[in-house]
């Protein structure tokens, strides 16, 4: 079978086509990353440069109630500011890799007016699905039922983001896209993370090396791989299950309008 841009793919084809789209979009997608890589790593060292903990004291010199509750604060209002700064690079990446499907070069302002648009419904469709997460993981018995509708939610930030779902709807979109597919969908994430992490730990400690700047580099080059082979394979998923998803019902999620490519 002749795989179009759209699909099907296997893992192969999505490590290759991952690897494949970064080489040629390489500018695009670290610029998309640096844009917010680069103010987050300064603001956090600014805010947060003088919140590390003691992890060896004397007994005698035990940090008292203050010190831990502004640590705790700190950390997680750190962690708060890269998770929002990830949803919003998350966002622009996808309106990247989605323009490469429609054979149009990466618009780096278009792709983070797209992020900022879908913003909230992306944060909502997260907090939503997380929430549910931990009560089923609270419950022990609903252990399984977690793992089931992690999977069956692995892609509500595409549903939410391309086809403009709200939270609720951005859920029932990516679990009714994972339906029957679930096993697949986990192991080629699965297998693509593991490969990608190895990856990026490689690139993570050649540049680590350099002064400062080393974890915010490594960041901006790594980012982009594993979000790359997510919405491949999202992608995939739409072509299997609908059968009008062509690049021209992309673009109109995506409200822009495509030339006629002989690549189609």
């Amino acid at each position: 079978m002749q795989v179009s841009p759209m699909g099907p793919f296997n893992l192969g084809k999505i490590l290759s086509e991952t690897i494949g789209m970064y080489r040629r979009n390489a500018f695009g997608f670290l610029a998309i990353a640096a844009i917010v890589q680069i103010p987050l790593s300064m603001l956090t060292w600014l805010l947060f440069r003088s919140n590390e903990f003691p992890m060896e004291f004397p007994p005698q010199e035990i940090p008292t109630a203050s010190v831990w509750i502004r640590y705790i604060f700190n950390y997680l209002a750190k962690s708060l500011l890269g998770g929002l700064a990830w949803i919003l690079m998350q966002g622009a990446l996808i309106h990247g890799i989605s323009e490469q499907f429609l054979r149009r070069p990466i618009r780096i302002g278009g792709a983070y007016a797209f992020s900022l648009r879908r913003f909230f419904p992306r944060l909502g469709a997260l907090i939503l699905s997380g929430m549910a997460l931990v009560l089923m993981w609270l419950t022990v018995l609903g252990i399984p039922f977690a793992i089931r509708y992690a999977g069956l939610w692995v892609f509500v930030l595409q549903t939410a983001s391309v086809e403009e779902c709200g939270p609720w709807s951005a859920m029932s979109r990516s679990a009714k896209l994972v339906r029957g597919s679930w096993s697949r969908v986990a192991w080629i994430l699965f297998l693509a993370g593991i490969l990608f992490g190895i990856l990026g730990g490689i690139i993570g400690l050649l540049v680590g090396l350099i002064p400062v700047a080393g974890a915010t580099i490594g960041m901006i080059i790594t980012a982009p791989f594993l979000i790359i082979a997510h919405n491949l394979l999202y992608f995939d998923l739409r072509t299997q299950k609908d059968e009008a998803f062509n690049p021209e019902v992309l673009a109109s999620d995506l409200r822009i309008e495509i030339e006629e490519s002989p690549g189609f």
